[in-house]
């Protein structure tokens, strides 16, 4: 005999939730970087999200616990990637203004040269 199963499932609705805010990122993020700059807003982001799986580890029964030799790591590691990111892009940044500097500096000199 075949048994009828469920056609929405609890995970289901986990999906529903997830679509939803991924969705709504976009939205809020672009909304956000108007008045924050993006690095400030991305602190809270991350900041409430750790809040939020901490209190949902908590409700569960999960201890959040680690041991302090283990601390240096795990700070390097989130720490490591945000300063790599804002120094390849200060490096960007300044290539950028040192190419469009140039470019004009070219120009005004091509248009020197040429005359009236």
């Amino acid at each position: 005999m075949i048994q009828a199963t469920p056609r929405f499932s609890i995970m289901d609705l986990w999906m529903f939730v997830l679509m939803l805010i991924w969705g709504t990122n976009y939205v809020i993020l672009k909304s956000a970087v108007d008045v924050l700059p993006p690095m400030v807003f991305n602190s809270f982001r991350f900041a409430t999200a750790a809040v939020v799986m901490g209190l949902l580890f908590k409700a569960n029964g999960y201890k959040l616990t680690l041991p302090r030799r283990e601390w240096p790591i795990i700070f390097g590691q989130g720490a490591l990637p945000t300063r790599l990111s804002d120094w390849t892009e200060a490096y960007n940044g300044c290539q950028q203004q040192l190419n469009s500097d140039h470019h004009a500096g070219v120009g005004r000199a091509v248009q020197h040269t040429a005359g009236p």
